[in-house]
């Protein structure tokens, strides 16, 4: 079993795979979510989420580094299954918005009623 380490030059972990897992914990603590498939490759986010989909192989294939494995587990639980991180947060935004609307106009909105807004939140 070889074990990817720091000083392993691998073209998506520039910095290795500690450096990578910082950097995604960094992302993580900014953004709220990992980085995503649908980033840019150009942006800081897909190059992120390059090194992320590395990170997760050499994981299943039990080659990584236990301190990059570490720092992933501890800040971003549930980072090795693939699914996004905080992904209830889209459910809560929405259902704060809703929440608002209904104070504001002091009534659920009706799906017949108002602009797109309001049917959506009815939705």
């Amino acid at each position: 079993m070889t074990i990817a380490t720091r000083n392993t030059p691998i073209a998506s972990l520039p910095g290795g795979p500690v450096a990578a897992a910082q950097r995604i914990v960094a992302y993580c603590r900014t953004h709220g979510t990992l980085p995503t498939v649908a980033a840019a490759p150009d942006s800081e986010e897909g190059e992120l989420y390059r090194s992320l989909k590395r990170l997760r192989l050499l994981h299943r294939q039990e080659k990584l580094e236990p301190q990059a494995s570490n720092i992933l587990d501890k800040r971003v639980p549930g980072w090795a299954d693939g699914h996004s991180y905080n992904s209830e947060r889209p459910w809560r935004q929405r259902r704060d918005e809703l929440v608002r609307w209904m104070k504001k106009n002091k009534r659920p909105p009706h799906y017949a009623d108002g602009d797109d807004t309001e049917r959506a939140l009815a939705a």
